[in-house]
């Protein structure tokens, strides 16, 4: 049986999966890997918005401070593992600085007794170590779990296991469902409008999200 390797640009095979979906499953037992090319393709491949980013916002701090009851207002965290809008360093470039280590890969060996060590006074996990929720999500065994709205944002759409491309506009459907309780409103594109910029009347589908900050 042949192999096939897939090399995707910008995301553009599952274009593909659009026009037939079992494309996926007829093809799996010869598929030996697959590359994407772009960091603009790996955005339209995974959902991050309201799952990695306003869940654990929450529930994150939430945990922390249930567990061990301090104040993290002016304090330094660093969080092993994620990057995305803040400085990226390495743990050795700031283990002497900070108050809270927080590890997200789900692996092991990330903080070393090295790295202890070098950590200040009264740091999170310095002197000594205690273990929040038995080793496992803290801002689920500590907090009061994610905000059930944005759970409803990000869970609605359920499907079973398989390769699916969810149509563009139950994605809307689902987020205007929410806009009122954001007191947000959305105003349609005229017939002109879609004309003169030629796109869909639902708006363009290369933008992903914007963000206002008040």
């Amino acid at each position: 049986m042949r192999k096939c390797r897939v090399l995707d640009r910008f995301g553009d095979y599952k274009g593909r999966l659009i026009v037939d979906p079992n494309r996926y499953r007829q093809m799996k037992e010869r598929l030996v890997g697959v590359s994407e090319e772009t960091k603009i393709g790996i955005k339209r491949l995974y959902q991050k918005k309201f799952g990695n980013l306003y869940l654990c916002h929450h529930s994150l701090p939430n945990g922390l401070m249930r567990a061990i009851n301090v104040t993290i207002v002016g304090k330094i965290a660093v969080v092993c593992g994620y990057g995305d809008g803040i400085p990226v360093l390495t743990l050795e470039d700031v283990v002497a600085e900070a108050d809270f280590f927080v590890t997200k890969l789900g692996n092991k060996d990330k903080i070393m007794v090295h790295h202890m060590k070098e950590m200040k006074n009264n740091a999170i996990t310095s002197r000594g170590i205690t273990v929040l929720a038995e080793g496992w999500l803290m801002n689920l065994g500590c907090a009061t779990r994610h905000p059930s709205f944005v759970m409803s944002c990000s869970l609605t759409n359920q499907y079973d296991k398989k390769v699916y491309v969810l149509p563009k506009h139950l994605d809307e459907k689902v987020a205007s469902l929410h806009l009122s309780k954001l007191g947000a409103k959305l105003t349609k594109l005229t017939p002109a409008q879609v004309a003169y910029i030629s796109v869909p009347v639902e708006g363009s589908p290369h933008i992903i999200c914007t963000k206002i900050d008040s």
